[in-house]
């Protein structure tokens, strides 16, 4: 059976096209969506599903019993290691009368990019302590969903929030999360000449009317947008 033949069974109409290049790309080795030895793992070394671990091992065992819905994580989790982030976000979960309380699907279609989403973390710096911070919003994200339908499950948006932590673009500072984006090509950065800080300035930027960068979320449009450029004179740099 195709992808496709297992898109259309499931009711899913749009998904990129790329992953049905790679499911048809015999070297390219097969995978699946439950790996045991990797969820045993995980929450062995991280703690990763907290108090939730037997239930994602019984959402495991129900999607054994689901074949098609499985055929599609074993896919989408096969093709995973080759897609870029966009192309991640647009992967979608197919619908089951027990979204979201219930369904681990979407968690167990993300727990194969946890190992290398760590070692991304240890390469930016992070401690071991804040990596295990980071991790526990998986465990976060069944609790919530627990506390808002009664059962621990998974959803669509928690499958794309968490999506930033598998993809190595959100961390944790000061009890907020912060998402790491590409800085525009224009900074400028002054460094303190007696303390060594560092301060990043905006230079020759187009700047939305409320303040933030056009083009950010929520300011695409340019109506009333304004240039900002650093300035120098003989006492300081001047925004």
């Amino acid at each position: 059976m195709t992808l496709k033949n297992i898109a259309d069974a499931l009711g899913i109409t749009a998904y990129p096209e790329i992953l049905d290049r790679l499911t048809a790309d015999p070297s390219i080795p097969d995978a699946s969506v439950i790996n045991l030895p990797l969820i045993h793992s995980l929450q062995k070394e991280y703690d990763l599903f907290g108090d939730y671990y037997d239930a994602v091992l019984q959402g495991a065992e129900d999607l054994e019993r689901d074949s098609l819905r499985r055929s599609w994580g074993d896919a989408v989790c096969r093709c995973l290691p080759y897609l870029s982030y966009t192309e991640r976000r647009a992967v979608p979960i197919p619908a089951t009368d027990k979204t979201p309380a219930g369904d681990m699907l979407p968690l167990l279609m993300l727990i194969p990019l946890v190992p290398s989403s760590v070692e991304a973390y240890r390469s930016h710096g992070f401690s071991e302590e804040e990596i295990r911070q980071l991790l526990a919003s998986y465990a976060g994200a069944i609790r919530t969903v627990h506390n808002r339908t009664g059962r621990p499950g998974y959803d669509k948006t928690y499958y794309n929030w968490m999506k930033l932590y598998a993809n190595t673009r959100i961390f944790l500072f000061g009890g907020f999360n912060f998402e790491i984006k590409t800085m525009p090509d224009n900074v400028l950065v002054l460094q303190n000449r007696e303390s060594g800080a560092l301060m990043p300035l905006l230079h020759q930027n187009k700047i939305h009317k409320s303040g933030l960068i056009l083009g950010s979320a929520g300011c695409k449009d340019s109506d009333g947008a304004f240039d900002i450029a650093v300035r120098e004179d003989e006492n300081a740099y001047r925004g």
